[in-house]
Parts: structure tokens; C-alpha cells; sequence
């Protein structure tokens, strides 16, 4: 992929990007901008507090609360919120 980014790109673009490997590689890099006590477990660091799934910020209000099709109201409607087109299972179920 980056073969293919580059070829259009100035020196000056390129110059600022960096692509790294596994920890080993990405690491120590990370290190000189970030104490390690900053970054997630996951990522090799100290901090086990990151919860990326059930995080709460400032940001929490913007992002979506459902995930999925909308629930449709109405008589046809099914308790799980999934449209009617979805009731059937097979081609048999008339």
C-alpha cells in the first residue's frame, strides 16, 4: 500500500511519514514522544486503564447509540427492531 501512496507524494510529504514494524520497532520510536506509563498495555506501555470499548470523554454524546438497521415502528414491527423483510428465515416459512 505505501508503494503505492508514496509514488504520489512530495520528498517533503514523504519525509514526515515513518512506517514501523511490531513493538520492537514501533516501540522506542513511540518512547521519545510519550512516557511509557502513557501508553495502553496493548501497545506495549504501562497503561491498563485504556478501555477503548466503554470509554466515556467529552466525545461520548457525538457518537452513535444504537449500531445497526433503525428499529422500525409500526404495526409489522418486531420486538429486536429488525424490519419485517427479516421475519422470514428460508423460502418455506409462508
Amino acid at each position: 500500500m505505501w508503494s503505492f501512496i508514496k509514488e504520489r507524494l512530495d520528498e517533503r510529504q514523504r519525509a514526515k511519514v515513518n512506517i514501523l514494524g511490531g513493538p520492537d520497532a514501533y516501540l522506542p520510536e513511540l518512547l521519545k514522544e510519550v512516557d511509557l506509563e502513557m501508553i495502553p498495555v496493548a501497545l506495549g506501555g504501562k497503561d491498563a486503564g485504556a478501555d477503548y470499548k466503554n470509554e466515556q470523554g467529552p466525545w461520548a454524546d457525538l457518537m452513535p447509540k444504537q449500531i445497526g438497521p433503525p428499529p422500525v415502528e409500526g404495526p409489522l414491527s418486531r420486538p429486536d427492531g429488525l424490519p419485517p423483510a427479516m421475519l422470514k428465515k428460508n423460502k418455506f416459512d409462508d
